[in-house]
């Protein structure tokens, strides 16, 4: 069995990373599409207030 230089190895867990985010974060925000949309535009509200204020996190 051939072994695979470290650099492709790594793309390819990376671009596999990046599929499945992807597949991940379309799923759930299609499944909670509505609920995002609405805390989305609240924290934009609370951060026009705060202009230092931290991102926010999508749990």
């Amino acid at each position: 069995m051939k072994v695979m230089p470290i650099g492709t190895t790594l793309l390819m867990f990376v671009l596999a990373a990046a599929l499945i985010g992807t597949a991940y974060a379309s799923g759930s925000l299609q499944h909670r599409k509505f609920r995002f949309d609405k805390k989305i535009k609240d924290d934009s509200r609370k951060l026009l207030h705060k202009p230092n204020a931290p991102t926010t996190e999508l749990s």
